[in-house]
């Protein structure tokens, strides 16, 4: 994860980023998106996108040049979130928050 030096409202803060995997199934038209290649190919096998993990892995997408075939899309990307000033939840005895 990397973290961007910004400025927002005369403070400074840090932004996050964070990879995103877009997968677009061009028969259907359908749009996902996952944050790792790992997530995309457990979700969909070789057969609905036409590549498996390990050729994926061998060639992956990068910003700007997405992986196509006659099945899909794959595009990779960076969301970026400004993060809060809340303190993170604490979980109970259970591991629950």
């Amino acid at each position: 994860m990397f973290q961007i030096f910004t400025y927002i409202c005369g403070k400074e803060k840090f932004m996050s980023e964070r990879t995103v995997i877009h997968l677009q199934i061009l028969e259907t038209g359908e749009h996902y998106y996952f944050g790792s290649l790992r997530a995309l190919c457990a979700r969909f096998g070789k057969e609905k996108i036409g590549i498996g993990y390990a050729s994926l892995r061998n060639r992956p997408p990068k910003p700007g040049e997405p992986y196509r075939n006659k099945f899909c899309v794959i595009r990779k990307g960076v969301l970026e979130a400004i993060p809060t000033n809340r303190s993170p939840r604490k979980k109970d005895e259970d591991g629950n928050k």
